[in-house]
């Protein structure tokens, strides 16, 4: 399975910045199932019958980190 390896950070962020007490669990709760789903996704394109055809893979990682960079970029500049 995959790892997050900043979820400290993050956990302590969002438990730093939600005030409420019920919110900051729900939130706690979704966080740490997101950062555990890449795990999921890792598992799914990772497959042992494509050992050999890694490069495709790494194709779809890219794609999925170019598409979650303009998001926050664009979220970053709708919140300023």
């Amino acid at each position: 399975m995959g790892a997050f390896a900043p979820s400290v950070l993050v956990s302590a962020w969002y438990s730093n910045n939600t005030p409420s007490e019920a919110r900051r669990a729900v939130v706690a709760a979704v966080m740490v199932a997101l950062a555990n789903s890449s795990g999921l996704i890792s598992t799914n394109i990772f497959r042992a019958r494509r050992r050999t055809a890694i490069y495709p893979s790494l194709k779809y990682i890219c794609c999925i980190w170019q598409v979650l960079l303009h998001l926050s970029a664009s979220v970053g500049v709708y919140m300023r």
